[in-house]
């Protein structure tokens, strides 16, 4: 039997057979689908949740809600060990990254401005924290860096005279 198509060609019927039939039930695929949004919840939707109530904690100076995130540690600053002032605390969400959604959490820079009055001296500087917000909660980052950078009032004398 000669099959012609509308273009007139003479193709011959391909046809893949499988070793076995596909089946699958519904109760199966309930259960996929339950997985799926549970480990999306965890992975996904929970470390962003925790992080930004972090940040908006932060944001409206409500320290005691921002330490109940935390985990394990809390962030002091350096301020908080000596007569220094914190003059602003600010947080932010990094963007997600794809090593983010893998591991299963969220970035947050935590910065602290600070500054103190001794001797005569006016001194100020920040302190920079990387945070993490996993499923369980806030914590630090191991590899975090800890940037100070201090400024003097007046600034030192640069010119190499001694």
């Amino acid at each position: 039997m000669e099959v012609l198509h509308r273009n007139g060609s003479d193709l011959p019927k391909v046809t893949i057979r499988l070793p076995w039939r596909v089946r699958f039930s519904l109760r199966g695929l309930m259960v996929v689908t339950a997985v799926v949004a549970i480990g999306t919840y965890w992975f996904v939707v929970r470390p962003t949740a925790i992080a930004n109530r972090f940040v908006a904690a932060i944001a409206k100076t409500d320290y005691k809600t921002a330490k109940s995130l935390m985990v394990d540690d809390e962030i002091l600053s350096t301020g908080s060990e000596s007569n220094a002032l914190v003059d602003r605390t600010y947080a932010e969400v990094l963007p997600r990254a794809w090593e983010d959604v893998w591991r299963g959490q969220r970035q947050i820079i935590l910065q602290f401005a600070c500054h103190e009055d001794k001797e005569g001296a006016h001194v100020e500087w920040t302190e920079d924290y990387e945070l993490i917000a996993d499923p369980y909660g806030i914590k630090r980052n191991t590899f975090f860096r800890f940037d100070s950078t201090r400024f003097r009032t007046p600034p030192p004398d640069e010119s190499g005279e001694k």
